[in-house]
């Protein structure tokens, strides 16, 4: 069984990544954060037995450098769903059996949550993660069931409706849904303060209790 999984992330640059957080942190402490995130995520990557691909997109000045043991390609399409779907497209054509996607903004991700992801697979055709907000964190799926359809959603992206409309397109293309634990992600001053009184110790919280 051929594991992949895709980190689809912006390349951290001030006023670039995590914008969102500028107000409570400013610029530079929000790029940290970007940068910090990133940093875990990609640990956690890692941890786990399956391909590591980076999906990424980034400032027009930005020099990126690539990690070792990752590979790497830019992000295509005109919103984040045609850059989702492209993100999965192009893994599978290299030949992968199961694909997971997922972003960098989960302080809280752990090598438990990936390989509860692929153990989905193995049950399901689809597996996503929802996220408290009404959006999720993490989708994948096995290379037969998988359809840029899914992305194809009736819903607006980045609101509390996009979980529901993307479980609901996958169960109107017959596919079944395997659902893992919820995660919360980082993306505002909200976010933070959960996250300083959630009882985690990692660098991330480190960095915000400075």
């Amino acid at each position: 069984m051929r594991r992949a999984s895709i980190l689809f992330t912006k390349i951290p640059e001030p006023d670039f990544a995590k914008t969102r957080l500028i107000p409570y942190l400013g610029e530079e402490r929000a790029c940290t954060v970007a940068k910090l995130l990133l940093k875990h995520t990609m640990g956690v990557m890692e941890e786990v037995d399956a391909q590591r691909w980076i999906s990424y997109i980034k400032a027009e000045t930005t020099a990126l450098h690539k990690e070792e043991g990752f590979e790497y390609f830019e992000q295509v399409g005109d919103n984040i769903g045609d850059r989702m779907a492209h993100a999965m497209e192009v893994v599978f054509e290299k030949g992968y059996d199961q694909v997971i996607l997922f972003g960098s903004d989960l302080p809280t991700l752990s090598k438990e949550i990936l390989e509860e992801a692929f153990c989905a697979l193995d049950e399901n055709d689809t597996v996503i993660g929802p996220s408290p907000d009404g959006g999720y964190y993490l989708i994948g799926a096995n290379r037969e069931a998988f359809d840029p359809c899914f992305f194809r959603i009736e819903a607006q992206w980045s609101t509390e409706d996009v979980y529901y409309a993307t479980r609901a397109q996958m169960e109107k293309e017959g596919r079944s849904v395997g659902e893992i634990t919820p995660l919360h992600d980082l993306d505002t001053k909200e976010d933070a303060l959960r996250l300083l009184n959630s009882g985690v110790k990692n660098e991330i919280v480190q960095f915000l209790q400075e």
